[in-house]
C-alpha cells in the first residue's frame, strides 16, 4: 500500500498563510500558501470554489485551472515546486481571466 492511499480529502480551506486539508479519517494537515502559488495569488472567490477529484486524492480550482495533490499537503518536502516560467504563465493566464470577468 503506498502513503498516498489513506490521504483522501474531505474538505479544504485556503487561508492568507496555508492550505488545509481534511482528510476523511477526520484529521487535518496544512502547508505554507507559499508553496502553492497559483493559489496564493486567487481571490477569496476563486479559492472557495474546489471539487475534490480522484476520489479525494486530489483537489481542483476550475476557476484556476490548478490541481493540488493530498499528498503535497500532508508531505510537502516530498513535492516537486511547478518550474518558475510555468507558474509566471499560470498566473498570467488566471489574471487575464480574472481581468475578462471581471469587465
Amino acid at each position: 500500500m503506498s502513503i498516498s492511499e489513506n490521504l483522501r480529502a474531505k474538505a479544504a480551506e485556503v487561508t492568507e498563510r496555508e492550505l488545509i486539508v481534511e482528510l476523511e479519517d477526520g484529521t487535518r494537515h496544512s502547508a505554507p500558501i507559499a508553496l502553492f502559488p497559483i493559489l496564493a495569488d486567487a481571490t477569496p472567490e476563486e479559492l472557495r470554489s474546489y471539487e475534490c477529484i480522484g476520489d479525494g486524492r486530489g483537489l481542483y480550482w476550475p476557476d484556476l485551472d490548478e490541481h493540488v495533490s493530498v499528498l503535497s499537503i500532508v508531505h510537502p518536502e516530498k513535492t516537486t515546486p511547478m518550474r518558475a516560467e510555468m507558474v509566471q504563465r499560470h498566473l498570467a493566464r488566471n489574471r487575464e481571466r480574472r481581468a475578462r470577468r471581471t469587465g
